[in-house]
């Protein structure tokens, strides 16, 4: 699996026609994804749920370099069937194309 584009990565949310983009600020605003949330009713206003969504999405680089570094010290201090550990070890994974 090829790297995922580094972060910091950063929100564009147009309220008015339900569309969040996700994108690197610093890399000429390159796109990372696009959320296009319409509800059934015709409404595009963006819920709690929906925004909250796009800034765990946006945050995914911070959280991925954050458990690696996590995993690499608590390696060193706690046993190896510990269950934080199996957590960080699973999200990793998950986050790099893994089960």
């Amino acid at each position: 699996m090829s790297q995922h584009t580094p972060g910091p990565w950063s929100i564009n949310s147009d309220g008015e026609h339900g569309l969040i983009t996700i994108y690197h600020r610093d890399m000429g605003h390159k796109q990372i994804c696009d959320m296009c949330l319409v509800a059934m009713d015709g409404n595009h206003e963006l819920d709690q749920e929906e925004r909250a969504n796009a800034y765990l999405i946006a945050a995914a680089p911070q959280l991925l370099a954050a458990c690696k570094a996590a995993l690499n010290e608590l390696e060193s201090v706690l046993e190896k069937t510990n269950a934080v550990l199996d957590l960080l070890a699973n999200a990793i994974s998950k986050a790099e194309g893994g089960r």
